[in-house]
């Protein structure tokens, strides 16, 4: 007996996400000093999700951070067809000047 109903299967796989959004994440400086301001990352598209250290919403604090360290700080994005992407950015910290209370710092400068 012979089979009379043979059939194949094709499967295509096509990578939809190839030419997708790409992110982006910029930062007015990304070198601080341990007692620096916040500053706010602008990111695109909105919609996304900031991940790292130091970030409080857009906002990232050197504040409590480890001196003389470098964090990266990721923006994850994914579009309306389900297509991923992501930027980083590296942040650094350095040490806050060494100097003695009550003494300011041009002070510590010119007795050192």
């Amino acid at each position: 007996m012979f089979c009379t109903n043979n059939q194949a299967r094709l499967v295509l796989t096509y990578d939809y996400c190839t030419s997708g959004i790409v992110a982006f994440i910029s930062t007015p400086t990304n070198n601080f000093c341990p007692l620096d301001a916040p500053v706010t990352l602008t990111v695109s598209p909105a919609g996304g999700i900031l991940v790292g250290d130091g970030l409080t919403g857009n906002s990232f604090s050197p504040s409590g951070l480890t001196p003389d360290s470098s964090f990266t700080i990721t923006y994850q994005y994914t579009d309306t067809a389900g297509c991923p992407s992501s930027a980083s950015v590296t942040m650094t910290t350095g040490f806050a000047p060494d100097v003695a209370p009550g003494i300011l710092f041009a002070q510590a400068i010119l007795f050192s």
